[in-house]
């Protein structure tokens, strides 16, 4: 499927990061479409609520009604999103390319933040900083780092300085992607 160009008013609706979970529900959507009711169900969602944000996205051109089912009384439509976009900066609200990226990445980082520290203290209730030339730790009065309290857990996170060489950089890079 060609690439979708974003317009100022689509991008302003495909950057909302409170829509991403519906928007990635909708591209994900079989090729027949998605009803609003499934929507809500797969996304614990009001009904209405979604009825409204697919309206939106409708309008702006952003969905497209796939197939609509017949049934008695009214009929049932559903809708499909086409994938890939691209989102020019240019047509942002954005007045920085460092404003443009800030509106992606800081709300993430804050739910990464909130639900780390959630895992983190129901496996220990206290945990500070140990800051040592160079190097500042997260660990608990147990000492640095704080391996010995997540052995184990597929918890990742670090807020240190990872060291590495380019090509190392560039191998774990690869590593990652191709996770």
């Amino acid at each position: 499927m060609p690439t979708q160009t974003a317009t100022a008013a689509q991008a302003a609706l495909l950057l909302d990061p409170r829509r991403r979970s519906l928007l990635s529900a909708l591209m994900a959507a079989p090729p027949a479409g998605i009803s609003v009711a499934e929507l809500a169900r797969e996304l614990g969602t009001s009904l209405r609520r979604i009825h409204y944000e697919v309206g939106k996205l409708e309008a702006a051109q952003i969905v497209q009604v796939a197939s609509v089912e017949p049934r008695a009384g009214r009929a049932v439509r559903r809708y499909r999103m086409p994938a890939p976009w691209f989102i020019p900066f240019e047509v942002t609200q954005a007045a920085t390319l460092e404003d443009f990226l800030a509106a992606q990445i800081l709300p993430r980082t804050a739910g990464m933040v909130r639900l780390s520290s959630q895992f983190m203290l129901e496996k220990q209730p206290e945990w500070g900083y140990w800051l040592r030339p160079d190097t500042l730790h997260l660990g608990s009065r147990g000492g640095p780092p704080m391996r010995h309290i997540l052995e184990g857990e597929p918890f990742v996170s670090s807020i240190g300085t990872a060291r590495l060489t380019p090509a190392r950089a560039l191998e774990l890079k690869r590593r990652l992607w191709t996770c």
